[in-house]
């Protein structure tokens, strides 16, 4: 009898931008879905695609590939919080109110955040809200919003020519004294390190 024939399709993206780390943190060391048992039938579709793709010479090939290995990756995000994220940032996002909060966190650094004003956005109370956030990213709200302020503005520092000011008014500092000692603080480097430091690798 012949042997059963395993197929497999493999992958990797590289991230250029600091600021996916705290998801990319929260990831396995490679993502696996099962086109026979995952739930997401158009996963399987979605490979099928890729593949005609990949061997044919269509005009735009190598957009079309780009685009549908993205939204492929999306897939296996979705796969792998359907089958139960434990820890880290996913299981935040898994969870809707957290990861209503969570959203807009992310989506405006520089407001006036507190763990009351995040809590009321996940419609919790502070306490449980800062409970549940500790357990899944062993951090505090606050000290999780400093850390991301602060890869936002690693990024804008390395790729742009706005000014210190610029970017501390940007993340929610009132003050570029006050950004320069949280960014020494979290970073362990001043904002000039780091530019200076960009700018000697390019």
């Amino acid at each position: 009898p012949e042997l059963p024939v395993t197929e497999m399709l493999c992958g990797y993206f590289e991230f250029q931008s600091r600021i996916v780390w705290p998801i990319l943190d929260s990831l396995p060391d490679a993502l696996v879905i099962d086109l026979h048992q995952t739930p997401l039938g158009e996963s399987h579709a979605l490979v099928q695609l890729l593949i005609s793709e990949a061997k044919g010479s269509h005009p735009g090939r190598n957009a079309v590939i780009d685009l549908l290995v993205e939204v492929l990756f999306v897939h296996a995000l979705r796969s792998h919080m359907a089958g139960g994220v434990s820890s880290g940032l996913l299981k935040l996002f898994a969870e809707p109110k957290l990861g209503k909060s969570l959203s807009q966190l992310h989506a405006d650094p520089g407001r006036n955040w507190s763990v009351a004003s995040l809590a009321a956005v996940a419609g919790m109370s502070r306490a449980s809200f800062s409970q549940k956030f500790r357990e899944a990213v062993d951090d505090t709200p606050m000290s999780y919003l400093g850390k991301w302020r602060m890869q936002i503005a690693i990024e804008a520092l390395t790729t742009s020519d706005q000014s210190v000011a610029q970017i501390a008014e940007t993340v929610g500092y009132g003050s570029e004294a006050a950004f320069r000692h949280a960014f020494r603080k979290i970073v362990g480097e001043t904002p000039g390190q780091v530019r200076r430091q960009a700018v000697t690798k390019h």
